[in-house]
């Protein structure tokens, strides 16, 4: 789980060695690759979220990706663990739709 989490962090230039940004700091990123490319940009932020959706395979919608998990795997508190968790399920719906 957390390789698959890391590559793709590392997709938006997040070092996860040192744990990860501030969950509106990750949402800034992810933005600016829509704000930077436009239509393309969503398709490349959709490619990015198949990506990991495809490493984590079931476990992508599984209870292991819950707020505690992100906490023990980068050291996040409780309020951006609760976000990172739920933020990756709603990108899949993004995309899909």
């Amino acid at each position: 789980t957390k390789s698959c989490l890391d590559a793709y962090f590392k997709t938006y230039g997040i070092d996860t060695s040192k744990g990860l940004p501030d969950y509106l700091e990750f949402m800034t990123i992810t933005n600016s690759v829509v704000t930077n490319y436009g239509v393309v940009g969503f398709d490349i932020y959709c490619d990015f979220e198949s990506t990991l959706e495809t490493c984590l395979g079931e476990l992508m919608y599984s209870p292991c990706m819950n707020p505690n998990a992100f906490t023990v795997m980068y050291g996040t508190n409780q309020a951006d663990s609760i976000n990172y968790a739920t933020s990756f399920p709603v990108e899949a719906y993004t995309c899909a739709n």
